[in-house]
């Protein structure tokens, strides 16, 4: 909403929903800082560089999805190019330490700044409570119900891989799929998935999946974790006193209360345990002697992989420790991207593994001497897509989810407006293993079951029938897409949609690039009434997978 000498800006909206100005200063804010605020978090904790509990908070993992410190950022620089156009401003925030941030710094007689949607304080004590009910329930259940590995029958010096489970485990290892197949193959004993465990209230399936786990070579953290590291791990909110200081400005503002308001946030307290309990998990193997020759980080770069490796490093300083990022590239996630003041603090791989050779350069962004190289693809994901399959259009059109919740929450929007307006085209529905539908929003299915159909089979066998795809942000459905002659329709949510389809490039062709709703009802509506699509053959620039390089991997 503008009007001549005024803004009004309701921060808390999803950035494609704020006025058109605003959208773009804001979109380039977002890329043109990236850099310096990479380099101003690494040296914002400089006095807690060698403490886990400064490593294992969410604003310090750069995740721009766990923390909203770097959207607060980007808020306050879009203000300043701003204030230079317009007189008076009216802005909608949810942090009353951000609204007194933007009071101190610009005319407070010519802006008004109201709060909404602040988090509750139950709301966060209901976080920590759910997190550490499951915590204790996976340490108690595996100790009493299922056996440990003893990892040192075989004096050999053995592999661990960290990686994540989905559902209950039936269909084995996702992430590592080829090395889990290849394991099978040579029947090797001395390479071990460790896994962490996703929060869900369906605890059924967890118990499934800790079974189906069991009888595999995955070895259970808990079972090498005493009950005194669970607590130490829970006690990190009473620790957090001690990062109540003043912190380095952000080029001339202070943002030491904002910074510290994000530290006690605890939306993630989940992975704050988890990031402990990974540190103490490899104190735990040095401390029972267990020669080990690699370690694995499936390599997001987040509080727990930090917590990961910051505990190797430490404590099995002369092995191998690798990052694997067994993903696309993407720009909003530059938390992916390790910066030189997390090397110097030892909370990142010796050496990250991507799986494109065009992915180096890009990896390399904030730290140019990173060891980088590129290695074999292995998710269960990008691993099978097929070359040779038989192209059919079952499916007009299917909507391909994120798994994050404010996005997959947006597209939904997207395609309730699309149902208001387009009353002939149903819609597939491609959820997130981590995020079901009825997690983002309950009264979608309820309100739609007759115009959409919901899916969980893989998400290749769905694109082989599909004419029509819709995904947006850091997903790999977009080259899956490509890869299986669908047209791809990408709603411009974030300012890195276009960056990423042009860096893992993928033909202009291919997709279109939809910056409102209406255009998104038009485009899909004009697009399904066309019999054809030109669709440009994509060869897919991954590194190739074989025995040879997975051996490699491992050794």
């Amino acid at each position: 909403m503008l009007k001549k000498n005024l803004i009004y800006w309701d921060t808390t909206q999803y950035p494609i929903d704020y006025p058109k100005i605003v959208k773009e200063i804001y979109y380039n804010q977002n890329i043109k800082n990236r850099k310096y605020f990479t380099s101003w978090v690494g040296n914002l904790g400089k006095d807690f560089s060698n403490d886990i509990d400064w490593w294992s908070t969410a604003p310090v993992s750069r995740n721009p999805y766990a923390s909203n410190l770097f959207h607060y950022i980007c808020v306050i620089k879009t203000i300043e190019k701003l204030s230079k156009k317009f007189k008076k401003f009216e802005i909608v925030v949810n942090s009353f330490f951000l609204k007194s941030i933007i009071l101190k710094n610009f005319n407070s007689n010519n802006i008004f700044v109201k709060i909404n949607k602040q988090n509750s304080k139950l709301k966060k004590y209901s976080n920590i409570f759910k997190a550490i009910f499951f915590s204790t329930f996976l340490f108690f259940f595996i100790n009493f119900f299922i056996k440990k590995k003893n990892l040192k029958k075989n004096s050999n010096k053995k592999v661990l891989i960290d990686t994540f489970t989905f559902g209950d485990m039936s269909e084995g290892e996702r992430l590592y799929k080829m090395i889990d197949e290849h394991l099978k193959r040579k029947k090797q004993d001395l390479v071990y998935f460790v896994p962490s465990f996703i929060p869900t209230k369906n605890f059924l399936e967890v118990i499934k999946a800790i079974f189906n786990l069991s009888k595999k070579n995955y070895v259970f953290k808990e079972h090498h974790l005493g009950f005194f590291d669970l607590i130490y791990a829970f006690g990190h909110i009473f620790r957090l006193k001690k990062f109540n200081i003043k912190l380095n400005n952000y080029g001339n503002i202070d943002l030491s209360n904002l910074v510290i308001q994000e530290i006690k946030d605890c939306k993630y307290y989940y992975s704050t345990i988890l990031s402990l309990l990974n540190y103490r998990f490899a104190r735990s193997i040095k401390n029972q002697k267990i020669e080990l020759n690699k370690s694995i980080d499936w390599f997001e770069n987040q509080t727990v992989d930090k917590g990961w490796n910051f505990g190797f490093r430490k404590y099995f300083p002369n092995i191998k420790i690798i990052g694997y990022q067994g993903f696309l590239y993407y720009g909003q996630y530059f938390n992916t991207i390790p910066s030189k003041e997390e090397e110097k603090a030892k909370v990142i791989p010796k050496e990250v593994i991507v799986i494109s050779k065009s992915f180096i350069k890009k990896k390399k962004e904030f730290f140019p001497k990173l060891k980088v190289k590129a290695g074999p693809v292995l998710s269960y994901s990008l691993c099978y897509l097929d070359k040779n399959f038989k192209k059919t259009y079952k499916i007009k059109v299917l909507l391909i989810l994120s798994g994050i919740l404010s996005l997959d929450k947006k597209l939904l929007e997207w395609i309730s407006y699309f149902f208001k307006k387009d009353k002939n085209i149903n819609i597939f529905i491609k959820t997130h293993p981590i995020l079901p539908l009825e997690k983002i929003d309950k009264n979608f299915l309820l309100n739609y079951k007759k115009r959409i159909s919901v899916t969980n089979k893989p998400l290749g066998d769905l694109l082989k029938k599909t004419y029509i795809s819709i995904c947006s942000g850091p997903t790999s459905g977009t080259l899956e897409s490509i890869s299986y002659d669908c047209f791809l329709v990408c709603p411009m949510l974030e300012p890195y949609d276009k960056i990423n389809l042009v860096a893992n490039n993928i033909p202009k062709k291919n997709y279109k690039l939809v910056n409102s709703k209406e255009d998104f009802v038009n485009t899909i509506s004009d697009l399904a009434m066309k019999k054809k699509l030109s669709i440009k053959k994509k060869n897919i620039l991954l590194e190739k997978t074989n025995a040879n390089n997975i051996e490699d991997f491992l050794n």
